[in-house]
């Protein structure tokens, strides 16, 4: 797969996984189910306010998008709420809704990597 996206780069995936392309979709779909889901999760979290339930799930979330290639400044965000979560939360939710967009984003190219081959 040569084809760029914007926010994401699989080389990391590709090398890791030997270009095995089951493996390679099997990590994409779960990345993708996964931060649909925790994006659910900072919506909800960010509306109730539980601010301290946030900063788990950032880094639960930077933890395992070092596989796709995400963009570093995601990356950096995500860390950076983690510490808001606990010392400033009057700060936190901006950068919150900052993650949930990247994350749409960062989706929409997964999903479009799963609608392509791999090859």
């Amino acid at each position: 797969m040569e084809k760029a996206y914007k926010h994401i780069d699989l080389t990391y995936l590709h090398q890791f996984s030997n270009g095995n392309e089951t493996f390679i979709r099997e990590i994409i779909l779960i990345s993708v189910e996964q931060t649909a889901n925790e994006i659910k999760n900072l919506r909800t979290f960010l509306e109730t306010k539980e601010y301290k339930r946030i900063g788990p799930i950032c880094h639960k979330m930077r933890s395992s998008m070092g596989f796709m290639g995400i963009n570093l400044d995601v990356i950096t965000r995500l860390k950076e709420v983690e510490t808001l979560a606990v010392d400033k939360v009057e700060e936190l939710e901006q950068h919150v809704k900052q993650i949930i967009e990247a994350c749409i984003l960062i989706n929409a190219d997964l999903t479009q990597v799963l609608q392509q081959d791999l090859n």
